[in-house]
């Protein structure tokens, strides 16, 4: 059996009666808060749950491996020593897309061994890859091969809805440097160092610096996580990002027949948390009738 095949065997092994609900946007716009809130909320409720990552690095020991052969290549097309073939790699995401190939696998065989969930949730979706890639290279050759090979993982998944977290890039930035401030003494330079490496612009400089103070001053729950754990991309690229998860979104309900939900992830946690597992659970009722 080829790998192909194998692969494509294991997902068709998965039950579709196992509703698949999904979480994506970018970086900083609180997705993976919210969906360890609701874990908490359906086991209270008596739902079995389960929550997975399955586009972007993630972390694990081959994920891990494949973020360093990454960087590694990234760094030799910044200088001018990459090959045609790590050029072309690159272009056609080959990094991404096996590291959600290996989240994929492993998600499929842990929820065949367990046997009793009764509903999933998805950090993320499988069109994520092409997202990233049309944001940083709009004129790839291989955007259309990897937005079908997105296409394809997603509608072996059957996917109920689609929780698309809306927000600016300003208040983005904001939340995600103020995690790596929370022990600063002179978070005001870890701001303004953060805002030249992404190329704001002065006013978006300006409102990333009063969100993240005003963040700092107002939050006292903020989850400190060290700079290495981030790898801000440039605020051009976020804006686009932003496009292309709508775009994306849409793809997937038009593609999968997805619902799609979007959600103002401006608002406040425990809003969000509230206002999804209740369509969460609407649409539990809806599939149990």
């Amino acid at each position: 059996m080829s790998d192909i095949e194998r692969q494509n065997t294991e997902l068709e092994a998965i039950p579709n009666n196992i509703p698949f609900f999904a979480f994506e946007g970018m970086g900083g716009s609180g997705k993976s808060h919210i969906i360890r809130a609701l874990e908490s909320e359906i086991a209270q409720d008596g739902f079995i749950t389960a929550s997975y990552k399955i586009s972007g690095m993630g972390t694990g020991e081959r994920t891990d491996w494949l973020r360093k052969i990454k960087e590694y290549r990234t760094h030799l097309i910044s200088t001018g020593e990459a090959s045609e073939k790590q050029i072309q790699d690159a272009q056609k995401d080959r990094i991404f897309m096996l590291g959600m190939k290996h989240q994929m696998r492993k998600m499929m065989t842990e929820i065949r061994e367990r046997g009793n969930l009764q509903l999933i949730l998805l950090d993320r979706t499988p069109l994520m890859p092409w997202v990233y890639s049309i944001s940083t290279e709009d004129n790839s050759p291989f955007l259309g091969d990897i937005l079908r090979k997105g296409i394809d993982y997603a509608k072996k998944l059957h996917i109920d809805t689609q929780y698309l977290f809306d927000i600016s890039p300003e208040t983005a930035y904001a939340r995600m440097i103020a995690r790596i401030c929370t022990n600063s003494p002179r978070p005001e330079e870890v701001i303004e160092r953060v805002c030249n490496q992404i190329g704001a612009p002065s006013d978006s400089a300006d409102t990333i610096r009063a969100k993240t103070l005003h963040l700092l001053d107002e939050n006292h729950t903020i989850v400190p996580k060290s700079a290495e754990g981030y790898s801000f991309i440039s605020f051009k690229t976020m804006i686009n990002e932003r496009k292309y998860f709508m775009q994306a979104a849409n793809i997937l309900s038009a593609e999968c027949g997805t619902r799609l939900v979007v959600v103002n992830a401006e608002l406040q946690p425990e809003e969000i948390t509230s206002t999804i597992y209740k369509d969460i659970k609407g649409r539990m009722v809806e599939r149990a009738t």
